[in-house]
């Protein structure tokens, strides 16, 4: 299977069609999984970090949410 990719930004035209503002090219399935498997991820310490940011976000709002009510 063959995917396009974009080497610049993707867009949508008016008429809704999706424009490449840089160079299209093709690459294959397996092209695509090595590029991916080079690293080119979150780290468990990204999610880690990312993981506690969400759950501080969800308790501040819970927070929020049970002090207006109380209010």
């Amino acid at each position: 299977m063959n995917f396009i990719v974009c080497d610049g930004d993707w867009g949508v035209r008016v008429g809704g069609g999706i424009v490449c503002a840089g160079q299209l090219s093709a690459v294959t399935a397996e092209e695509l999984r090595t590029s991916l498997d080079q690293g080119s991820g979150l780290t468990w310490e990204d999610a880690m970090a990312l993981k506690d940011e969400v759950l501080i976000l969800f308790a501040s709002v819970f927070a929020f949410l049970l002090l207006k009510k109380l209010l």
